[in-house]
């Protein structure tokens, strides 16, 4: 167990102890609750927003509730209903009159200034798309506003449900109601649960237990709203942003109040549902600037799943998410490594954990059934079922999950599999030719150039066997493709048309990327790293990001990379959401070696998975100082395969599973120089080498298209065939 997860443990142990502590003492009360006919205003109804799949919550809160009691002797449960929130793991469509699902980088700063980028790249127009979960909060919250703005209730208390009331909860509740009435004032909204951005808040005392909040509040997660107050929220609607950053836009519109402390907390012994979409922007702003280790953990039962459905985008839809789920998947091909399937077949160790329409006959089949009853079968369509049907129909139901129509949710799927569901959506449009799981005959095929370095472990990662060594003939996808030369660059000029230099960066870089870092010279492009304090960073760098994505291809590049301990020259494709990359990397400790890597995630574009933090890494030897001369550098990138060259040489070259699927979704082109806090991978940063550039003589990039559709045009500007 690792320092993190020992003190998460601990801290959640701590908390039970403490709750089991609380609650012998017994229940409490608290007279802000109590009957609406006495003298003062008094809050009538409590809303709990949870998630219908999220019943252990509230369990826990009914128990919450049933601890506290008003001044009118009934539990604060009485007078509790639960509100079922919107789901962000579910498509939900969100009317942009209810919420705009893009707020600005201006808008974050507003809220919790961020002192490191006062003097820092202007980031104030950057727009942010709203997480999924977000505009899932921001939507129940907007839902129980409406129903409390359309109650004869005065006053109501909303409550998320990861909350607890904190030990001296009541007494404090009681004296800032007391307080708070006292001023003799409309009071549209009370902030009993709150947490101040990091510089601090910007507020108001009013009494020794009330503020009035200017701005610079966070968390939503327990406040008493009036009937107008949730009128005049709804009147201002629509939410801007996460609804926790929005309210503090409306705080010169309503007589809002916050309890001196916290009173209501989250619990610290549940996860979050949340993602929140700021955090990608203030890692490129350089505000987060160690990289630590985001890897999937997958929560599945152990068992091994057999599906059987429509051929083609059916299969692969289904093969991507159970690859989403967790599950190292094989998807729909017509052929099957002979060990693999033996191993399957006899009830023996297997490599993968799931398979779509594999290549079994019926007796095949019924064999598997006799050997592996703990598996868990898939079959839907008319073909598969009438050919499989008959031989499924001797498992338990439980075992077998079967329809006409294609599986195309979450709900049944992980219902069936005893899977949580993931924060992205079910795969719908995954834009690549079929067969995007299904592992080549290159897989797993050794040269002698090539060492494997380090790599993440996920379930997308594949651990090599020495079963398929030496094999290196690949089954080409149809159809047949070409390349086509798109763009030539040779940076006699550097054309923002085509190429942006950037100005952030990215955890785990010590270099701040500024375009003043990006000139011309006589030989090309030079991307230089410089000692230069630039606010969050103690030096600046070079980089430059193509203004198209592109979708399979060749992309090479002619330059003669830095040389010095710590430096590091990067020529790749990239995209987040979800993360995927190829790379050429050259180290400046040492120059004679090649670093190629690739990152892969599943799922359809904005599909949440980020995960990985070393990739798949490969080191190759070059047999020459790349850092003396320029070399091209080329990554040829296929539905089935990456390869990649040294001056037209091949020096390393992968199939599907070899070790992870081919990144399926477009990508950015990028080249850079930049320095890593690892010491361990680059080395330590030789201050001596400094100003470095690498120089960029020229890039070329060549899209794929089929060979059919450029003989019908009769084009001869097509390089080989591949």
């Amino acid at each position: 167990m690792n320092n993190r997860a020992f003190a998460s443990l601990l801290r959640r142990l701590t908390f039970r102890l403490w709750l089991w502590g609380r609650d012998l003492l017994g229940p409490r009360s608290v007279s802000m609750f109590g009957r609406s006919d006495e003298d003062s205003a008094k809050v009538s109804r409590i809303h709990v927003i949870n998630l219908d799949r999220q019943t252990p919550r509230w369990r826990r809160m009914q128990a919450e509730l049933s601890r506290l009691h008003g001044s009118d002797g009934e539990t604060l449960l009485s007078r509790t209903s639960r509100f079922s929130a919107v789901d962000g793991k579910t498509a939900v469509e969100i009317h942009p009159s209810v919420v705009e699902p893009v707020y600005s980088f201006s808008d974050q700063m507003y809220v919790d200034p961020e002192p490191l980028l006062a003097n820092g790249p202007s980031l104030e127009d950057r727009r942010i798309r709203m997480s999924r979960p977000e505009l899932a909060v921001a939507k129940s919250h907007f839902d129980v506003w409406q129903m409390i703005a359309s109650s004869e209730d005065d006053f109501a208390l909303v409550l998320e449900d990861d909350v607890y009331f904190v030990g001296d909860a009541p007494d404090a509740i009681d004296m800032a109601w007391r307080e708070l009435l006292a001023l003799d004032e409309p009071v549209d909204m009370l902030f009993l649960s709150h947490r101040e951005a990091a510089s601090g808040a910007l507020k108001k005392e009013v009494s020794p237990n009330l503020f009035r909040p200017v701005r610079g509040l966070w968390q939503m997660s327990g406040y008493v709203l009036s009937r107008e107050g949730a009128r005049k929220l709804l009147a201002a609607a629509p939410i801007r942003g996460p609804v926790d950053l929005w309210i503090n836009f409306r705080f010169p519109e309503l007589n809002v109040f916050a309890t001196a402390t916290s009173l209501i907390e989250q619990r610290p012994d549940g996860g979050s549902d949340n993602l929140y979409s700021i955090l990608p922007v203030l890692s490129t702003a350089g505000v987060l600037n160690k990289e630590a280790p985001n890897l999937f953990v997958p929560r599945l039962p152990r068992r091994t799943v057999i599906a059987w459905t429509d051929p083609g985008q059916a299969a692969d839809r289904l093969a991507m998410a159970l690859s989403m789920l967790g599950f190292r998947c094989h998807g729909e091909s017509e052929m099957m490594h002979a060990v693999d399937r033996r191993d399957l077949l006899a009830g023996g160790r297997r490599y993968f954990d799931a398979y779509v329409n594999p290549p079994f006959s019926p007796a095949d089949l019924a064999h598997l059934v006799r050997k592996r009853n703990g598996a868990r079968f898939i079959i839907t369509g008319e073909t598969s079922r009438s050919a499989f049907g008959a031989t499924l129909a001797m498992l338990p139901v439980d075992q077998v999950l079967a329809g006409d129509d294609e599986v195309a949710d979450w709900a049944s799927l992980c219902g069936f599999l005893g899977a949580p569901k993931p924060d992205s959506s079910f795969p719908k449009h995954l834009g690549q030719e079929p067969g995007l799981f299904a592992a080549s005959p290159i897989f797993w095929r050794r040269e002698p150039s090539a060492r494997q370095m380090p790599a993440d472990r996920m379930p997308w990662i594949a651990k090599r066997r020495s079963m398929a060594v030496g094999q290196t003939s690949l089954v080409p996808i149809k159809p047949k493709r070409a390349f086509r030369l798109h763009l030539q660059e040779n940076f006699s000029k550097l054309d923002t048309g085509l190429w942006h230099p950037l100005a952030d960066t990215f955890p785990g870089n010590k270099a701040m990327f500024d375009p003043q870092n990006v000139s011309l010279v006589e030989t090309g492009l030079a991307l230089t790293l410089r000692k230069s304090p630039a606010v969050v960073r103690d030096y600046t760098a070079g980089s430059i990001r193509s203004t198209q994505d592109f979708h399979y291809g060749r992309f090479e590049a002619t330059l003669k990379p830095a040389r010095g301990s710590g430096l590091i020259t990067g020529f790749f494709l990239h995209r987040y959401f979800p993360r995927q990359e190829i790379d050429i990397e050259l180290l400046g400790k040492d120059t004679t070696k090649l670093l190629l890597n690739v990152y892969y995630n599943p799922g359809d574009d904005q599909a949440a998975f980020n995960y990985g933090h070393r990739g798949t890494p490969v080191s190759i030897d070059l047999g020459f100082d790349a850092s003396l001369e320029f070399h091209r550098y080329a990554m040829e990138w296929l539905p089935d395969r990456i390869r990649w060259f040294v001056d037209d040489r091949l020096v390393h070259e992968r199939g599907i599973w070899d070790p992870t699927p081919v990144p399926h979704l477009p990508m950015e082109v990028f080249v850079n120089l930049w320095s890593a806090y690892s010491h361990g991978f680059a080395g330590r940063l030789d201050l001596s080498a400094l100003p470095a550039s690498t120089i960029v003589h020229s890039v070329r990039i060549d899209t794929v298209e089929d060979l059919l559709d450029a003989s019908r045009r009769g084009d001869s500007s097509l390089m080989d065939q591949v």
